[in-house]
């Protein structure tokens, strides 16, 4: 490991609503270049779920030589169920040629953009007037 190299995450846009079709987009960046390609290793969490809530998640992203980032991008999916906001978090996790830097994790949030439908019903529908 080159402890001088380190690896941080960072997200734009940090929020989309989940209809909009807007990716959100992750760069790792290395505090120095590689001569070869470096493989930064990834976890995932937050409250929101891959395959479900949205798509192209990875768990590992390789930075091209001599290159100091790359990026990746999840696309919220829509639908149509009333959800408080989720989120996609992704956080450096430790691997070969670099060490977790700062910061360390990016957190997205996925803004819920569907709301209850009210309806009022009267019972009986009709009275006699005295």
């Amino acid at each position: 490991i080159n402890p001088s190299r380190t690896a941080s995450i960072s997200i734009s846009p940090s929020s989309t609503n989940e209809d909009s079709g807007t990716a959100l987009v992750y760069t790792v960046t290395l505090s120095q270049t590689n001569s070869s390609p470096t493989t930064v290793n990834l976890t995932r969490s937050g409250t929101a779920t891959s395959g479900t809530d949205y798509t192209g998640a990875v768990s590992s992203l390789v930075v091209p030589a001599n290159a100091s980032s790359a990026s990746f991008s999840i696309t919220p999916g829509a639908d149509t169920t009333v959800e408080p906001d989720e989120t996609a978090i992704f956080s450096i996790a430790s691997g070969t040629d670099y060490s977790v830097g700062s910061p360390s994790s990016a957190t997205a949030t996925i803004v819920n953009d569907d709301f209850p439908v009210a309806s009022i019903t009267v019972s009986p529908a009709g009275v006699n007037e005295d």
